[in-house]
């Protein structure tokens, strides 16, 4: 599964797609891994998952570093796709519209 995001303010947290909660049916993970897409080698993001009062699933502690390692900012367009394993390959594409390669 893929969705995208638009980075509109600077948060520690993330917000996930309510689609994305239902495709994984029962299951509420505690944490996920984010990585750059296209490069399987590069680094692991360790990213703990949480759920608020109404059922919103966030990525939380974690997220704030991946945003610093990869300089992410307002109007930034990201890509996620779910790999299955609690892992997103995350594409970031900047305000010029072209992906960024790091």
């Amino acid at each position: 599964m893929e969705f995208f995001t638009v980075i509109l303010e600077k948060s520690s947290k993330l917000v996930l797609p309510h689609n994305f909660l239902k495709m994984l049916d029962s299951h509420r993970p505690q944490n996920m891994k984010l990585r750059q897409a296209g490069n399987g080698l590069r680094k692991l993001w360790d990213v703990e998952v949480v759920f608020d009062a109404d059922g919103h699933m966030y990525l939380d502690r974690g997220w704030k570093q991946f945003v610093r390692a990869y300089d992410l900012g307002i109007g930034y367009f990201l890509v996620f796709r779910y790999d299955g394993n609690a892992t997103f390959a995350v594409k970031v594409f900047d305000t010029t519209m072209c992906r960024r390669r790091y």
